[in-house]
């Protein structure tokens, strides 16, 4: 049954999920089996070098598997990566907000490169500055924030587009 997928419905869901670097004698990721549901909080936790940035990059479809499933709104990660990661958003460790244009701006811009209509995107960049308290920062540049006001921005700019799992 090694990479039959049994959880209808999950966000996202593995099994016996399995990454082998060449040249290296060992699995980076070894035997990776979860499911999480949808609204579920879940932590992926583990010292250093135990694969959990392999683990992600796999979900997110940067990394492919060397065996195993996963499955991301249902959608198998190797089979359909373009439709997987359309079910995804990504909050990164580090800002990759563009530091030429304002909040508001950027907000805008991913808003546009995710398919959201013209006359939404406006209306949806104000709605998620209020809620994250920075409305009236919008035409700010992101040079002026602070770390944690960046990224309130970056989570509004993963969650600007719905995405059935924020990573």
């Amino acid at each position: 049954m090694s990479g039959e997928l049994l959880h209808e419905g999950c966000a996202v869901e593995t099994i016996d999920l399995v990454k082998r670097y060449p040249k290296s004698p060992v699995n980076a990721v070894d035997g990776v089996s979860f499911a999480a549901a949808p609204g579920e909080v879940f932590g992926l936790l583990g010292p250093n070098g135990a694969g959990k940035t392999t683990t992600v990059g796999m979900l997110t479809t940067r990394v492919r598997p060397t065996a195993g499933a996963a499955r991301i709104g249902g959608v198998d990660v190797m089979r359909d990566p373009v439709r997987a990661r359309a079910q995804l958003a990504v909050v990164p460790q580090q800002s990759n907000l563009d530091r030429s244009i304002s909040i508001r701006d950027n907000l805008i811009f991913h808003a546009a490169y995710r398919g959201v209509a013209a006359r939404e995107r406006d209306e949806r960049a104000d709605e998620l500055l209020d809620q994250f308290g920075l409305l009236d920062r919008a035409g700010d540049k992101p040079d002026f924030f602070s770390g944690g006001q960046s990224q309130r921005v970056m989570i509004a700019l993963a969650i600007s587009c719905a995405p059935k799992l924020l990573i």
